[in-house]
């Protein structure tokens, strides 16, 4: 690159600058090139904290071009950046990762906060008989991963302490398989996004908000969309499981022989606005949705379970209700809702309508905002000025907020009079009673007497 300089007379002559630019380029070039760890002396993990050290002071990302066993050598640590915020990259050439096959993290932090790290196509195996974790999530937060492959580990993401959680975590189009617990375990999550994340095979479930204790005890800004969770084979873990929510989205997901079901809510918990939207599950032994505590604008619509079984268990809910529709199941296997909790509506028809001849009434929904429920009575008869507490049975519960009528009643051909004065509900509330006057001075029998209940689909249970 240079051309040949002669000495004259022993003094240096002027320097030759020709190409001197194509080298300062060069030596760009290498110096903003990704940091190999294979460039550092050491075992594999003094390799990889020698090169996160470098990356994280340099600014630069890590290319990992092999698998690096940290087996035996504990915890790699990634420290916090002060201010100077931006993303250190961890990339892989031909299928690199890291393996670890003894107890304990990957990834941790000796101080908490510490963020913007992204991992994209690296592969991180542990072991199936130890627990092994990959981040550490009472110290890590903003998080992202990449198309990557996550195989034998006991957990993905786990926080344990109660005063901490899962803060901007990012999943995107990874895949698990043989995931020993759940492959993300919290106590707390915020504004956490898994997006198309595929997991197969194994005894844990997908995402577990515990809510022990403590000031951040609930996931808001959680979004689980279009991932697909098959064959998880434990029956006491759903393959997602939450406790307290303020905001949760679960949309378009695929949930195929889970032997724990698809999505359990807590007994104990409390949702605000959950949107459970557009999943397609397999389940034909336990319903796929377990509702439970207390449920503010719980929203159920367009739904599948292909299997011949129901979709909702609601038994466990204390309070409140959840708004059904547009779901779709085998009609043989009604939803578990001993306590009438569902309030269903179907925005696909303008009038949906079932008749229950037993009671000479109907069922009928308009537009998803409320129900008309009706319950008859035919050739009531009456002795002079006889007053009468008719029953009308209804199938479902009437509430003190719902409104029912009666009309003034009048005999077609003698228009001959009788009056109510008010109406009163049995102890199950399935029964509305109506005390009915005969005002004529002869007796008089009318050939029918219906009852309406205006049900608004937002009602107080009461």
């Amino acid at each position: 690159m240079y051309t040949k300089t002669i000495w004259v007379n022993g003094e240096a002559p002027a320097i030759n600058a020709t190409n001197l630019n194509k080298i300062e380029t060069e030596i760009e070039k290498i110096s903003s090139m990704a940091i190999n760890p294979d460039d550092y002396v050491g075992t594999d993990f003094e390799k990889l904290q020698l090169a996160i050290n470098a990356a994280i002071s340099g600014k630069k990302d890590i290319i990992l071009s092999r698998m690096y066993d940290i087996t035996g050598s504990g915890t790699l640590m990634l420290s916090a950046k002060y201010g100077s915020r931006g993303w250190t990259r961890f990339n892989s050439l031909n299928n690199g990762g890291i393996v670890k096959s003894d107890a304990g993290f990957m990834f941790s932090s000796s101080t908490a906060d510490t963020s913007d790290f992204m991992f994209n196509n690296i592969k991180f195996e542990g072991h199936l008989s130890y627990a092994v974790k990959c981040f550490d999530c009472d110290k890590l937060i903003g998080i992202s991963t990449n198309n990557c492959y996550f195989y034998k580990l006991y957990n993905i993401f786990y926080n344990g302490s109660a005063t901490r959680y899962l803060q901007s975590i990012s999943m995107n189009g990874d895949l698990i398989f043989q995931t020993v617990e759940y492959s993300l375990n919290c106590n707390g999550a915020f504004n956490t996004k898994i997006i198309n994340i595929l997991q197969e095979v194994g005894y844990g479930g997908f995402f577990k908000h515990r809510g022990d204790a403590g000031t951040y005890n609930y996931c808001a800004g959680l979004s689980i969309i279009g991932c697909g969770v098959e064959l998880i084979q434990n029956s006491g873990a759903p393959c997602i499981s939450l406790k307290n929510c303020r905001g949760v989205n679960i949309v378009n997901n695929y949930f195929e022989v889970n032997a724990g079901g698809g999505i359990k809510l807590d007994a104990d918990g409390v949702f605000y606005r959950l949107s459970i939207k557009d999943n397609h599950f397999n389940q034909d032994t336990i319903h796929p949705i377990v509702w439970g505590g207390t449920i503010l604008n719980g929203l159920s619509s367009g739904n599948i379970n292909i299997a011949s079984f129901g979709m909702h268990d609601c038994d466990a809910i204390t309070y409140g209700s959840v708004i059904v529709n547009s779901d779709y199941y085998d009609p043989a296997f009604p939803d578990v809702d001993t306590n009438k909790r569902i309030r269903k509506e179907d925005t696909f028809d303008i009038l949906t309508s079932t008749e229950y001849a037993d009671i000479g009434g109907y069922k009928a929904q308009y537009w998803g905002m409320a129900t008309r429920l009706t319950s008859t009575l035919d050739d009531v008869a009456f002795t002079a000025g006889e007053t009468k507490q008719l029953a009308f049975v209804f199938k479902e519960e009437i509430y003190s907020d719902d409104i029912v009528s009666m009309p003034w009643i009048y005999d077609d051909v003698n228009g001959q009079i009788v009056t109510f004065k008010h109406w009163y509900r049995s102890a199950d509330k399935l029964t509305v009673y109506f005390p009915v006057t005969n005002n004529e001075a002869s007796s008089i029998s009318i050939q029918r007497i219906r009852v309406t209940v205006l049900k608004p689909m937002v009602s107080i249970q009461g």
